[in-house]
């Protein structure tokens, strides 16, 4: 009887796992999009709209999975995985960066206490010492 009552939660436990979703064997969207850039030969990269077709003729349902191509290219961008030659956000041109030269670095921001340092601050003046105040 023991053994029997063991047995149940983990009859449960893989049905569980086994009713939920199953992730499809194709590669991820990335990598769809980086194989479509890196084969392209232009010398001025693909565009949005040049990569979705290059997608759908591959036979990747790009409208009902546009979200994820874009989100796929902000987050190649960021990473350096791919340039942005032209545009800004997902509306540019995008190729992929040669081997040995590094992307280049975004302008810093300075950080907030190094803005106010540089600033003076102004005295705070009060209403009676307000030069346009009548008395």
């Amino acid at each position: 009887m023991t053994g029997a009552a063991s047995q149940a939660p983990s009859d449960s436990a893989t049905q569980a796992k086994a009713s939920g979703k199953k992730k499809k064997g194709g590669p991820v969207v990335s990598e769809l999009v980086y194989r479509a850039v890196a084969a392209s030969q232009d010398r001025k990269g693909l565009s949005y709209y040049a990569i979705k077709q290059a997608l759908s003729f591959q036979g990747y349902d790009v409208d009902q999975h546009g979200f994820l191509i874009k989100h796929a290219i902000n987050i190649m961008v960021k990473k350096g995985a791919l340039i942005q030659t032209k545009g800004s956000g997902v509306s540019g041109s995008f190729k992929v960066p040669k081997p040995g030269k590094k992307p280049k670095q975004a302008l810093r921001e300075p950080a907030l206490e190094e803005v106010y340092a540089a600033k003076p601050s102004r005295p705070l003046v009060t209403l009676s010492q307000h030069p346009r105040r009548k008395r």
